[in-house]
């Protein structure tokens, strides 16, 4: 045990200093006295108790001062609100598939009217060319042979209006035959553009045709041979 010396405040051993006045403790020892022959009861001496107020507004030397913060009432958490940018990604997504789809059809469309534009203009060529072309038959491969010609009299052209005819010439050399057969002699030979009268046909399935040309030449020519114009 120590004692403070001017107050006489006993501490326990582990105090160094009077919490009062600050002063040094010192031992305090306690003895018993003793007599021959007989034994003393032990002197017990009881001190006041010690209140230490650590609330005090100064603190006191050696003594550490505790403050515990008050218990929080009613806490309300509010959460931290996240911005979603689900929407505008979205937004974003769907204009790019109507822009995209747009370019598509719009391509499409431009692709299908250049093609039918194209297949227009064919189908017009192909037209053109078939009013004129010649096919090969056996009739009209031996119109040119080396040597025939065609007579004088169809050099010019008759001072007939062309309403006057209704076909005319698409070879060069073309024969004049007496019957409707290939077989059959040559009348005549009749040059390109010579204009005709077609008059009538063999029959529905036959091709050739009785005509007779502005110079008066008469017969059957074969249907590759002439063309009408009217």
């Amino acid at each position: 045990m120590k004692k403070c010396p001017q107050c006489n405040t006993v501490y326990s051993d582990e105090v160094v200093y009077c919490l009062k006045d600050g002063a040094v403790l010192i031992e305090e020892t306690f003895s018993l006295s003793s007599t021959s022959g007989s034994i003393e009861e032990e002197t017990v001496i009881r001190h006041e108790p010690i209140i230490v107020d650590f609330g005090a507004s100064e603190e006191t030397p050696g003594q550490t001062t505790y403050q515990v913060p008050p218990t929080p009432e009613n806490i309300i958490v509010i959460p931290a609100r996240t911005t979603s940018n689900t929407g505008r990604y979205a937004l974003f997504f769907t204009l790019g598939l109507l822009i995209g789809g747009g370019l598509v059809l719009a391509t499409i469309l431009l692709s299908r009217t250049l093609y039918q534009n194209e297949n227009t203009n064919s189908v017009k060529t192909n037209q053109t060319e078939k009013s004129v072309k010649i096919i090969p038959t056996a009739e009209n491969k031996n119109e040119n042979k080396v040597g025939e010609t065609v007579s004088g009299k169809h050099d010019k052209a008759t001072s007939a209006s062309d309403e006057d005819f209704n076909g005319r010439v698409i070879v060069t050399n073309a024969r004049v035959r007496s019957s409707p057969s290939a077989d059959s002699s040559a009348v005549e030979t009749l040059p390109m553009n010579d204009r005709l009268n077609i008059i009538r046909r063999e029959n529905p399935n036959s091709p050739w045709y009785e005509i007779e040309c502005e110079h008066g030449t008469s017969g059957w020519m074969h249907g590759n041979t002439i063309e009408f114009t009217k």
